[in-house]
This record gives C-alpha cells, sequence and structure tokens, in this order.
C-alpha cells in the first residue's frame, strides 16, 4: 500500500504544480526529486517502499507459494526412470529489492512509475519419488535460485485519480541448482539428472509468481480505487 500511497501523493503534487513544475521547495519536500524530461528518479521513495512490500507479502504469508507437482522421465546412462515431485513451495519472495534506477514518467492523463525489481534469495523445495530399476526412492529436492528480475510499471489517472497496475512479470531466471536428498546410491542418480527439471521450473516459476503476487497487487490497487472514488463522491 506504501507503493500506491506514493503515487497518490506525487499525483495530487502534480496537479497541483501542472505536472512536474516542481519548484525547489516541494522537491525538498518530496525528497529531493530531480526532474530531468518529465522523469524523476525516485529511488529513496522505492527502497522503503520495498521494506513494506516485503513485510505486506510476508503478513500475508505470501512470502512462500506453493509450486504444481512436476512429472517428469528420463534417461541418463544405460538407466531410464521416472520422477515425480509434489507438495512443492517457491520461498523468500519477501527479499525483494531494486535492480536498477525506478524512474516516474509524466505521459497524460498518467503519471506512471517504473520499477526495475530482483531477488537472490528464493529458494525451492520439493519432495520426490523415483521409480528406477525397480526402485522407487524418495526424499526431498532443495533448490535456489542465484537471480530473479521483475519488472513492475504502475500508474495514476490524473483526471480521475484511479491506479492502475500497467506490468507486473518475471522476467529472467538464472542459476537455478538442483540438489535431491534421500538414501542409497540413487540419489546420486537423480542428482545427475537435476539439470533436466530446470526448463521446467523456469517456466513454472514466473507463471506461478505472476499469478500470486500480481493478482495481490491487482486487489489492493481496486480496494484503493475504491476509498478514491468514495472520497470523490465520484463512484
Amino acid at each position: 500500500m506504501k507503493t500506491l500511497t506514493c503515487c497518490v501523493l506525487l499525483a495530487l503534487c502534480g496537479l497541483a504544480t501542472s505536472a512536474f513544475n516542481f519548484d525547489q521547495e516541494l522537491l525538498a519536500l518530496l525528497g529531493g526529486l530531480e526532474t530531468v524530461d518529465n522523469s524523476a528518479s525516485i529511488n529513496d521513495y522505492i527502497d522503503s517502499v520495498l521494506v513494506g512490500l516485503n513485510q505486506f507479502l510476508d503478513d500475508l504469508h505470501f512470502s512462500n507459494v506453493d509450486l504444481p507437482v512436476i512429472d517428469k522421465s528420463f534417461q541418463y546412462s544405460f538407466f531410464s526412470g521416472k520422477i515425480n515431485l509434489e507438495n512443492g513451495t517457491l520461498n523468500n519472495l519477501n527479499t525483494i529489492e531494486r535492480a536498477n534506477d525506478s524512474v516516474v514518467k509524466y505521459a497524460p492523463p498518467y503519471l506512471r512509475v517504473y520499477l526495475p525489481l530482483k531477488t537472490t534469495k528464493v529458494n525451492l523445495h520439493y519432495e520426490y519419488q523415483g521409480n528406477l530399476m525397480g526402485m522407487t526412492p524418495e526424499g526431498v529436492v532443495n533448490g535456489n535460485i542465484s537471480h530473479l528480475e521483475l519488472a513492475m510499471e504502475a500508474g495514476i489517472n490524473l483526471k480521475n485519480l484511479r491506479v492502475n497496475l500497467f506490468k507486473f512479470h518475471i522476467e529472467k531466471i538464472a542459476g537455478i541448482s538442483l540438489v535431491f536428498e534421500g538414501p542409497g546410491f540413487i540419489t546420486s542418480i537423480l542428482n545427475g539428472v537435476a539439470g533436466m527439471l530446470t526448463p521446467t521450473i523456469e517456466e513454472l516459476i514466473p507463471e506461478k509468481g505472476d499469478e500470486i503476487v500480481k493478482g495481490i497487487l491487482e486487489s489492493k490497487i481496486s480496494e484503493l480505487n475504491k476509498v478514491i472514488c468514495e472520497k470523490l463522491n465520484d463512484c
């Protein structure tokens, strides 16, 4: 909600000062935003906003989200088998930070905020059951994701003060490493084929992350717009 509050604050100031025609006193009041060609760097704001967003995700128990079941057949040397992954979770989504400069741009009638985001602390967990050479090993698989990039763009319509979420998307995933843990030498074979699972996981995570986090943001924006229209008496 702090992100949306920041947008509303900037929009109201824009209405009062003809959209980015800020004087130096007002800029100081807003935290020293520097304007160049109708855009402004708001890194200080975003850094504090992300603290609130991460806490918000944690409070709603969305720092960890469920992942769908994965079934895969595999061939390893002269071995062939199947692996089933279930009860999966994607963890530490409440570790989002700014990846680069955040920018505010005025494109009538919208004041738009672009947020490049990242996290390097996301991990995942699954329970597995295999089928290999007549054996059915069971255990857990843990994974780390060394780099995950997200992009978010939101804005407020200066004519009616309604907030819009234009974009929220996981754009890049890199460095997925998986480790199978379980009894016997079968675990070594499973770790040998772990790499075959990474393309599937790379597809699942953006889909699931977009679905969960974007859904939360859209819901909160809808609540905010309802409050705005009630205050303005134009619902």
